[in-house]
């Protein structure tokens, strides 16, 4: 199989167990970018629109990572507390800070790994309502 053609399977086979551990746990999931408003388009084609409850992006509500109320909108959106929420990012000071400025605790990761591949965070993930759970891939 050509090495693009396996990429694009293995990233179908990822959002697949992504989307059913998200089921299995009720795990809500929002972005949280500093984007415009093409992201939205962006996320539609890549078929991953689906997966998110809520799509939060700068351009759209005024104000940036690490500003909390960037955060707090996509608590808000999403109606979970911040005590229940796990942002996951790849910036010390926009991601980390920013969410701990409201109360999230934040997962910083240079790269998500995943079938031998490793894609460099686009996006900040905010997920949420995990609770006592662990979510394991």
């Amino acid at each position: 199989m050509q090495e693009g053609m396996r990429g694009i399977f293995q990233m179908e086979l990822m959002k697949q167990l992504l989307f059913s551990r998200m089921l299995e746990y009720a795990v809500k999931m929002a972005v949280v970018s500093n984007f415009d408003n093409r992201l939205r388009k962006l996320l539609k084609d890549l078929n991953v629109l689906i997966l998110f409850d809520a799509v939060i992006i700068s351009s759209e509500v005024g104000y940036e990572k690490p500003d909390s109320r960037i955060f707090q909108a996509a608590l808000d959106q999403v109606n979970v507390e911040a005590s229940k929420a796990l942002h996951i990012g790849d910036d010390e000071k926009a991601d980390k800070l920013g969410a701990n400025d409201v109360g999230i605790d934040c997962w910083l990761s240079e790269s998500i790994c995943y079938l031998n591949l490793c894609y460099q965070p686009l996006l900040s993930l905010l997920r949420i309502g995990i609770g006592g759970s662990d979510l394991q891939l």
